[in-house]
């Protein structure tokens, strides 16, 4: 039986972080002339903009590509995440799994509705009884 691989789109990502650092660089370059006491309109959009920038960085630092791989032949889940700081491998045998619960994301009105498995390991089983 084939395995089953599921990646997450980093391009998507990318582009969300970039677009954000772009209107936040945009912001803090266009109102970095704020005068006056207290807090004027300008310096505020001078302060989101930076937020906005440090906001896109952080998250082109920290994200990065989620890969699940399901070998039915082997038995077994591998989940690998790679980003900038770190890369992470974990396996979880079909045996340690105890249940799986289905969960959506989304409004049906709006036809947008993502499904995910939450799977339920042993150990987490175990705790609760």
């Amino acid at each position: 039986m084939a395995k089953w691989v599921s990646q997450s789109n980093r391009g998507q990502q990318i582009a969300l972080s970039v677009g954000c650092m772009v209107v936040g660089l945009a912001l803090a370059v266009g109102c970095r002339h704020f005068q006056g006491p207290g807090i004027t309109n300008t310096m505020a959009g001078f302060l989101l903009g930076l937020l906005l920038l440090f906001l896109g960085l952080a998250t082109i630092i920290v994200s990065g590509q989620q890969t699940v791989v399901i070998d039915p032949t082997a038995r077994c889940i591998t989940v690998e995440e790679t980003s900038l700081l770190k890369k992470v491998r974990r396996s979880i045998p079909f045996g340690d799994i105890v249940d799986i619960h289905i969960g959506f994301v989304g409004k049906r009105s709006n036809y947008v509705t993502n499904y995910y498995l939450e799977l339920v390991p042993k150990s987490t089983y175990l705790d609760r009884e």
